[in-house]
């Protein structure tokens, strides 16, 4: 069977990885240049929606860790919006692009 995904944010890349890990053929396309869906803060955003740059996630990080890929010990509870998009890469590269 072969899957199409459309978007590599949060659901995108877990929806990715699960076709994967169940031997699906998947192809994730994403419209703009990089992952992280409304996590990747763009200054002058014009089209789509984007974080405020100043923005932290109201959950703690172990509410919104993916349950095959836990959370840096070492990052805040809080964290900023860009270590979420750091993590949601480190989770893509570890968990997705290595199949």
């Amino acid at each position: 069977m072969r899957v199409l995904v459309i978007g590599s944010g949060c659901c995108g890349l877990v929806a990715t990885k699960c076709c994967l890990d169940e031997g699906l053929d998947v192809i994730c396309y994403e419209k703009d240049y990089d992952l992280g869906g409304l996590w990747r803060f763009e200054p002058g955003a014009k089209l789509g929606a984007t974080v405020y740059r100043s923005t932290y996630i109201n959950t703690s990080k172990t509410a919104m860790s993916f349950s095959d890929f836990p959370m840096p010990k070492e990052a805040p509870n809080f964290m900023h919006n860009s270590k979420v998009l750091q993590y949601y890469r480190s989770y893509a590269e570890r968990q997705v692009l290595k199949q």
